[in-house]
């Protein structure tokens, strides 16, 4: 069952017009993206390890980044109908944007709605009859 709270893969089907049968495959492409454009976030804000090296990254926040991965984000949330994720995405670009102090805080409500996200889409997958 979709929990349509967190997604609608309706949405994607009515923007591509893909058989919904194609549904399962690029969602979980959707999934590694998002992984790793999360992890490209958390690198970007000064809090994660840098992908591939396990190095931790220079102090200081990446405004230009962070605009750039929080775009990418939200564009793909959109996508599949994941409003509440694209809205804190849409909030963390427009911050990393105009420069504005809330930036910091913005990120913990986003990375809680990109997992749960995440964890949304994990759940429809394995529900799938197709699944393996």
């Amino acid at each position: 069952m979709i929990d349509s709270r967190r997604f609608d893969p309706g949405v994607f089907i009515g923007l591509t017009g893909i058989d919904e049968a194609q549904v399962g495959p690029l969602l979980d492409s959707y999934l590694r993206n998002q992984r790793n454009v999360r992890a490209d976030l958390e690198t970007a804000f000064g809090c994660g390890e840098s992908p591939g090296t396990g190095q931790q990254p220079q102090a200081g926040l990446d405004r230009v980044r962070i605009e750039n991965l929080a775009h990418r984000l939200k564009s793909g949330a959109r996508s599949i109908g994941a409003d509440a994720v694209a809205n804190c995405c849409e909030q963390l670009e427009a911050a990393a944007r105009s420069g504005s102090a809330e930036l910091e805080a913005l990120l913990p409500a986003a990375l809680a709605e990109i997992d749960e996200l995440g964890r949304a889409i994990r759940e429809y997958l394995d529900s799938e009859p197709s699944s393996a």
